[in-house]
């Protein structure tokens, strides 16, 4: 049996077509579970009606809003199926026969988890902006841990989405995945704290995940640099613990770019005047982390320390940081513009 967790929130407009891709799968031995965390449109009605029509589906509810990452624990920790698989409300399966896939070639290599690729779609007129191109692949121990964790540290040579995978239940059973209270960086968090204990992981080649773009770009979001901070310091904490200090130098470099978009972002969305965000950034200098972060050591980064926005963290340059994080929002304002675009129109029909 495959468990697929489904969290949802305000989902009305794409809700059915994300769970029917499921119900219509050539693979039926099902359970999916929907997890309604307390939406305030039409969505628990639509999860009622699905559950009287079909006995594969769970429902459970969620009194208060507790955020996707504790709704898809809540999910895990009742799924009854030997795989799990986690797909958000508004994204749907476009290959129906992909489970049958992934559930055949976990058995044969008897994987941890089965990953597939996914394609972001310009919403409901199926549009494939992007399409993730990958080939058959299988990594195991020790290779799997040495050359490919660095993935959650700074270093994309792996997915770090929970979507787009198909996890052996057991493998998941032996971690503890308790939410860490994010809502910027859950399914890195996640992934981060499983792949110390895999064996094996797959790739293959078949495109069966639709994820929309174009949709959420529009309003600054509160938790993105604060829960990505939190989960720095997390990872700080893991490299130590494992030793894997190839992944400090990129982890830092990662924090420089995720203040650098917080600085453009306080700026685009107007959240303080110039005087107060520079007073802003000035405090975050002064946190001691900073100076842990302008400090790379490996002969393959050292040389970006002389980049203008290390030099300005070691030297305490608020002012220098604030030029710098408008010149990052004036560069990104016609793609802003086009997503804004999409925005309106997916919603005008």
């Amino acid at each position: 049996m495959v468990s697929i967790i489904i969290p949802i929130y305000n989902s009305q407009k794409y809700l059915r077509q994300c769970i029917n891709s499921c119900l219509h799968q050539s693979y039926d031995d099902l359970e999916i579970i929907l997890i309604n965390d307390a939406s305030k449109d039409d969505s628990l009605k639509i999860c009622q009606t699905y559950c009287e029509s079909d006995t594969r589906i769970r429902l459970i509810e969620n009194s208060i809003n507790e955020g996707v990452e504790m709704s898809r624990y809540h999910g895990l920790q009742s799924a009854n199926g030997e795989y799990v698989m986690f797909i958000d409300s508004d994204d749907w399966l476009c290959d129906k026969t992909i489970i049958e896939k992934l559930v055949k070639y976990a058995e044969k290599e008897n994987a941890d988890y089965v990953e597939f690729g996914m394609q972001r779609v310009i919403d409901k007129w199926g549009l494939i902006k992007q399409k993730s191109s990958r080939h058959e692949e299988i990594i195991i121990q020790p290779d799997l841990f040495d050359n490919y964790y660095i993935s959650f540290f700074g270093k994309s040579l792996l997915s770090v989405n929970m979507c787009g995978k198909l996890y052996r239940k057991s493998t998941l059973d032996k971690v503890d995945l308790y939410p860490l209270g994010l809502n910027m960086g859950e399914d890195e968090a996640f992934n981060l704290r499983l792949f110390p204990h895999l064996s094996k992981i797959c790739m293959i080649p078949d495109t069966g995940y639709s994820y929309r773009w174009g949709g959420c770009t529009s309003k600054y979001n509160p938790y993105f640099y604060p829960h990505l901070k939190k989960l720095f310091l997390y990872r700080e904490k893991l490299i130590k613990q494992y030793s894997y200090y190839k992944a400090v130098d990129p982890l830092r470099i990662e924090m420089k770019n995720v203040l650098m978009t917080q600085i453009a972002m306080l700026i685009t969305y107007n959240i303080y005047p110039k005087p107060e965000l520079i007073a802003w950034i000035d405090s975050e200098l002064n946190d001691e982390m900073f100076q842990r972060v302008c400090t790379l050591t490996q002969s393959e980064t050292k040389h970006l320390m002389d980049e203008p926005e290390m030099v300005f963290i070691r030297t305490h340059n608020s002012e220098g940081l604030y030029l710098l994080g408008e010149k990052q929002y004036k560069s990104g304002r016609a793609m802003r513009l086009l997503k804004r675009a999409v925005f309106i129109l997916t919603n005008l029909f």
